[in-house]
């Protein structure tokens, strides 16, 4: 009966184009990876759909009541807008030479608690496809002509795929979830999986060089550390200016300044209201959360008249853009900002983007002094 009710759903699933956004704040998400090796070679072919089934109050699957992923991004599957519970997945397939093949998964360990509105990784699976018998290899060539007939549907066929490995440890998750962040760009789901990320206390992604001139290798990239924080160079603009508590970048052309400094005061809450009390009266005057290497960050971004003596109101004008962002810290706060012209903001707003990325707001490891 659990594998008619596989079967049927299987047969009806379809899969949308774009990440469904939560109908609800205290809806769920959940994701997983399925790869299968083949016979012959051992890269993994991915699932193309992945079931789950609600866990019941004896820790059974309740396989009557399946919901299918309703996003798929490369390699990864997601069930979006799930109501919090106890889950675990089911079953996987993927259609091939005609047939949609699908593998059960039955691993006792593969059960998850979802809070509400929190976005959790399943774990990536892999499973070992084997040789069945001759009859079954004619019997699926036969089912697989199933689709060229009306309603031009393919057969599904169950294979005997025991799952071999299920990783679902925190390196995996790290993974799964930097790219979570990307896949889910835009939608409240990638907001979860930030969270997720600062709450598992995840390191900022490693950034590597390849050196080398025969026996070119990837090595990582030098932190370059200050009292305060480290950082990597990703902007080279030159070396950095010192400022009251950090450093400032400035581009070889004056297009825009970067600065990275440790405060204390005035309070947090003090500097915050300041902020959004600046700028002209075309900005929102309020501020938005972000996360600078997995950290959470108040942001504000305000926009500057500036005109210069001996000239009147509306003669000459220049036009700056600042983001300013203040990060929580033990010693007080961070303030990571970067001032453009109007013009040249969104130019080079990926690189200030991809250089805080790889802030670390710390003190210098011992090892590293």
């Amino acid at each position: 009966m659990a594998r008619l009710c596989l079967l049927l759903a299987l047969l009806c699933a379809c899969a949308g184009p774009r990440p469904r956004p939560p109908s609800d704040l205290r809806q769920s998400a959940a994701f997983l990876t399925f790869g299968t090796e083949g016979l012959l070679f051992t890269g993994p072919d991915y699932a193309a759909r992945a079931a789950l089934a609600p866990v019941d109050k004896d820790g059974k699957p309740d396989v009557d009541r399946v919901i299918f992923s309703n996003f798929r991004k490369d390699e990864r599957l997601y069930f979006l807008d799930l109501p919090p519970g106890r889950y675990a997945p089911v079953a996987a397939y993927w259609t091939e030479h005609g047939l949609r093949h699908a593998v059960k998964i039955e691993e006792k360990d593969a059960a998850l608690d979802i809070p509400p509105g929190e976005l959790r990784f399943l774990g990536d699976f892999t499973a070992r496809r084997r040789w069945e018998d001759w009859p079954r290899f004619l019997l699926n060539g036969l089912l697989s002509a199933k689709i060229l007939v009306p309603p031009f549907r393919p057969a599904v066929a169950f294979l005997d795929a025991p799952v071999r490995i299920h990783d679902k440890s925190a390196a995996a998750e790290i993974r799964a979830l930097r790219a979570a962040v990307k896949d889910l760009s835009g939608t409240e789901w990638a907001r979860a999986a930030q969270e997720r990320l600062v709450a598992m206390k995840a390191p900022p992604p490693a950034l590597t060089e390849r050196r080398g001139i025969f026996r070119r290798k990837e090595v990582p990239v030098k932190v370059h550390w200050t009292p305060m924080f480290g950082y990597i160079d990703t902007l080279e603009w030159g070396e950095p200016a010192d400022v009251p508590g950090g450093l400032e970048w400035r581009h070889p052309k004056d297009k825009a300044r970067v600065q990275v400094a440790l405060r204390d005061s005035p309070p947090l809450a003090t500097a915050l209201e300041k902020l959004k009390g600046l700028g002209s009266p075309e900005d929102s005057h309020t501020h938005s959360m972000v996360y600078l290497s997995t950290r959470p960050a108040y942001a504000v971004r305000y926009t500057n008249y500036h005109y210069p003596e001996p000239y009147l109101t509306g003669e000459v004008v220049k036009v700056s853009v600042t983001e300013t962002l203040l990060v929580p810290d033990p010693r007080g706060y961070f303030v990571v900002q970067m001032r453009a012209s109007r013009e040249d903001f969104p130019k080079v707003l990926p690189a200030f983007v991809r250089f805080r990325t790889y802030l670390r707001l710390e003190p210098p490891p011992k090892e590293d002094k």
